[in-house]
């Protein structure tokens, strides 16, 4: 067997599945659970289950060594945060049996961490949100910057410990809720950023040993929620300023593997402010797949040292939709537009889309994830 993908019970495990499938890359599918959407998929050979990654770390290692020496697996690859954390900080011990095409636990803390990724950013000169980084309440006052405020935790993906301050009294209390809820200690203290107001824009790069092989960016049209959020709707495109931020940063870090580098496009000068790294499969994965980038495909062939020295054709203009969670985030868009007529034909405009999901030629995951996406909504 050629590949094992981890972390399968996300929408990212029928994207990943497709994209190596139907280059004929021979996978299994895994996850600490039974059943996975992905799993389903007519191109996955098998499913296998391990201990979860985040109860018992320690287990979870040994259950993929044993399902990589039983399936004569050649490349791990992680699909989750879930797991892929933990999957680079035991990459040595891994990679005595399997080759893994994901950067060394250092180089990935050093992303994943936001107020080290500020820091490395301000010593290469990028433009990032002012930010400061609290060590107690008292910090939090008097402070040279202006409202609107965001709020985040250090380390987590997507919506996790993000909230947002208008006031000083929503600043101390959003601060201090978020140090209680995620039990912090006082060297993991959320930092706090001024709010940059514009659209989102997304970075996505591979690498090889340093090397940039390939990018694309793509512009947020909806995000789940309104306020910021992962992308229900993007479009591909060519940002220089983005693109030269993203080659700079990754290049002084010595890359290996994909990363998608977020930012925020300013409504005043449209200049790009980044943000933070994935330096993971991102949420909107599909998005370079479906402009001519099959990330997955090409990182499994990056793992056996094969050559990627060939013309990359790369679609700028191509409209791609995560229809679930689109669906989900409707009334809320619905609240946030002031022009609900141009959103509602928008929204329902499916002409030049294509989805992240939905396809006639491998439906069956597709019932399996809806179903899921039903039950988490009581529904």
């Amino acid at each position: 067997m050629e590949v094992l993908l981890t972390g399968t019970e996300s929408a990212k495990g029928i994207v990943a599945a497709r994209a190596l499938g139907t280059q004929g890359i021979n996978f299994i599918t895994s996850s600490h659970k039974k059943n996975t959407p992905a799993s389903y998929s007519k191109y996955s050979s098998g499913h296998v289950v391990y201990s979860d990654p985040l109860a018992e770390p320690v287990k979870f290692i040994n259950d993929l060594i044993s399902i990589i020496k039983n399936n004569n697996i050649k490349v791990l690859m992680p699909l989750h945060s879930r797991e892929t954390k933990i999957i680079s900080k035991n990459k040595k011990i891994l990679e005595e049996v399997v080759s893994i095409p994901l950067v060394d636990y250092k180089k990935f803390s050093l992303v994943d961490n936001k107020r080290s990724l500020n820091q490395i950013a301000t010593k290469l000169n990028l433009r990032t949100p002012k930010t400061i980084f609290p060590k107690n309440l008292g910090d939090l006052k008097n402070l040279d910057l202006k409202f609107p405020l965001v709020i985040k935790i250090q380390e987590g993906q997507g919506n996790k410990g993000l909230s947002y301050a208008n006031n000083y009294e929503e600043l101390h209390h959003n601060f201090e809720s978020t140090i209680k809820k995620h039990n912090l200690k006082i060297e993991n203290y959320p930092i706090v950023q001024e709010y940059i107001e514009g659209k989102g824009l997304g970075t996505s790069v591979l690498y090889s040993n340093g090397k940039m092989q390939a990018f694309l960016s793509h512009l947020r049209l909806r995000e789940n929620p309104p306020s910021g959020g992962p992308s229900t709707f993007r479009v591909s495109l060519r940002n220089k300023k983005a693109e030269k931020i993203s080659k700079k940063l990754m290049d002084y870090i010595g890359w290996h593997g994909i990363a998608m580098l977020e930012f925020k496009l300013d409504n005043q000068t449209n200049e790009p402010y980044l943000i933070e790294v994935n330096p993971r499969f991102w949420g909107s994965m599909y998005q370079p797949i479906a402009s001519g980038l099959n990330f997955p495909y090409w990182l499994y062939l990056i793992s056996q040292n094969k050559s990627l020295n060939f013309k990359k054709e790369v679609a700028l203009g191509i409209k791609t939709r995560f229809l679930a969670l689109d669906i989900i985030s409707f009334l809320a868009h619905f609240r946030y537009n002031n022009d609900k007529l141009r959103f509602l034909k928008s929204y329902l405009s499916f002409k030049d889309t294509r989805f992240d999901l939905e396809s006639f030629q491998d439906f069956r995951p597709i019932f399996l994830y809806y179903i899921e996406c039903l039950r988490k909504l009581n529904l």
